[in-house]
């Protein structure tokens, strides 16, 4: 159970990232970068679920099988260092070959609710 939580944890981090990105992106590119965050996290989840049940399963059997998970601590680091890298080289090439940003958060009225 504190794998199966540890793995929801790090799902829930990859999904506020996930929406920090996409609400504060300027740019289309850059909010797909926000987005494509979020399928790892969906994934996480469904990986962490069946992960939990099959040890579950294991358990009440009293199965002699390993309970190593080979796959999933990679990938997810696999993940997240693409996504941090797509979003770094795409701030990055923003700032080289794009406008600059005029948005002042200062000057800018924002309505009651």
């Amino acid at each position: 159970e504190r794998t199966f939580l540890s793995w929801m944890q790090a799902a829930s981090l990859l999904v506020v990232t996930s929406s920090a990105i996409t609400t504060s992106a300027d740019s289309p590119p850059l909010r797909l970068v926000g987005l494509l965050l979020a399928a790892p996290a969906v994934l996480l989840v469904l990986h962490a679920t069946v992960y939990y049940y099959v040890r579950r399963y294991q358990l009440e059997t009293r199965s002699v099988s390993s309970y190593y998970n080979k796959g999933g601590p990679f990938a997810l680091c696999l993940l997240m260092t693409a996504a941090i890298v797509l979003n770094v080289g795409l701030r990055l090439w923003r700032a080289v070959s794009g406008p600059p940003d005029t948005f002042d958060f200062a000057a800018h009225k924002f309505s009651e609710p």
